[in-house]
């Protein structure tokens, strides 16, 4: 099938409006074969060499596009490890999530910083934690903050004990959160275990900037008198521009005294803290019921607010309180027994004294 076009298209001309490209060749031997074959078929060579010359042009777009795409991602990727290389680690945006790159060498140190230490790693309380680390001198490197000083990763300290032995990084990722795997905010000693001596940085710790609450109460211990209750407040603190309502919970251990709480939810801000009162009570209810036993009991106060959970104790004693309230049971029952004696023995006085007046 040929395709037929009207006689008003001119022959091949303005070949300077296209883009040039090396196939003048090849459109002048279309247009000599064109020209031949246009009074045999009556079919125009216009179009077919506009599709030829679009095709060609595509191609080369396409080419063009092609090297950009793979060439991009290693000018990008050269400009971020140049970046993390020379400079201290470059955290990643945000303040939850915080990556650092760290190139290990034991005669240069972190990153070639020696003389002086490794680059400076500082994070919040609660952050996510990434630590990219690597070998540039093919020695075994390890990472791990000394708490101690020992220069040895401990239980309940920050390590991986992966070793990088090439150029390939090892991901560590943690949770840095105060109380728990890190003592406090303040500085401490990043190192690796292999070389701890020649490979060593400060690891910074801040208090968080993430919106929080703090819970406490008013008095850490409370005695209370069998048969009484006592109270202590329990004051909740928002942080860092916090809002929300906190639920109140209570646990005793071991069962025994009443807890009650006297609002179990508490709108708080971070403009003033808001307060509730905790009950406890070791009274006896019902005809039937036993007391409370005395002893020592511990209740835990607990506030939530969404994936916020912070708790306070108190130490709970159920008797009487030392110097301060009515005699215990062994007490009266002694107290009993010595003023029983005392009126047996002034009896038997008073009676031999009758005795020896009527023998007289």
């Amino acid at each position: 099938m040929h395709l037929s076009c009207s006689r008003r298209f001119p022959p091949y001309r303005h070949r300077d409006s296209y883009p040039r490209l090396d196939l003048e060749p090849l459109l002048r031997s279309v247009d000599v074969t064109c020209r031949r074959e246009r009074n045999k078929f009556g079919a125009s060579y216009h179009y077919s060499r506009l599709v030829s010359m679009s095709t060609n042009s595509s191609k080369s777009i396409l080419l063009i596009l092609l090297i950009v795409a793979v060439t991009a991602p290693l000018i990008s990727s050269s400009t971020i490890r140049a970046a993390s290389v020379k400079g201290n680690p470059v955290p990643d945006p945000g303040s939850i999530h915080r990556t650092f790159w760290l190139e290990g060498s034991a005669v240069g140190n972190w990153n070639q910083t020696r003389p002086a230490s490794g680059p400076l790693i500082s994070a919040n309380d609660g952050d996510n934690v990434t630590i990219m680390y690597n070998s540039v001198d093919s020695y075994p490197h390890t990472w791990f903050i000394d708490v101690n000083g020992n220069n040895v990763p401990d239980a309940g300290e920050i390590s991986d004990p992966t070793v990088a032995n090439s150029a390939t990084f090892v991901n560590f990722t943690f949770a840095l959160k105060v109380g728990t795997n890190i003592p406090s905010t303040g500085d401490f000693t990043y190192k690796c275990s292999v070389h701890p001596a020649m490979m060593f940085g400060t690891f910074r710790v801040q208090a968080s900037t993430a919106p929080d609450f703090k819970i406490g109460l008013s008095s850490s211990s409370l005695t209370v008198v069998t048969g009484s209750s006592r109270s202590v407040m329990v004051t909740i603190t928002g942080l860092n521009s916090f809002y929300g309502t906190v639920s109140l919970d209570s646990t005793v251990y071991p069962s025994g005294p009443q807890v009650s709480i006297s609002s179990a939810s508490l709108t708080v801000s971070s403009t003033s803290p808001i307060s509730s009162n905790v009950n406890v009570s070791a009274a006896s209810s019902g005809t039937y019921s036993t007391s409370v036993p005395q002893g020592s009991y511990i209740v835990t106060i607990t506030g939530t607010s969404g994936s916020l959970v912070h708790s306070a104790t108190l130490s709970v004693t159920i008797g009487s309180p030392s110097g301060v309230g009515g005699p215990s049971s062994l007490a009266l029952i002694g107290g009993g027994i010595a003023a029983g004696l005392a009126v047996v023995a002034a009896t038997v006085y008073a009676l031999r004294r009758r005795t020896r007046m009527k023998t007289l």
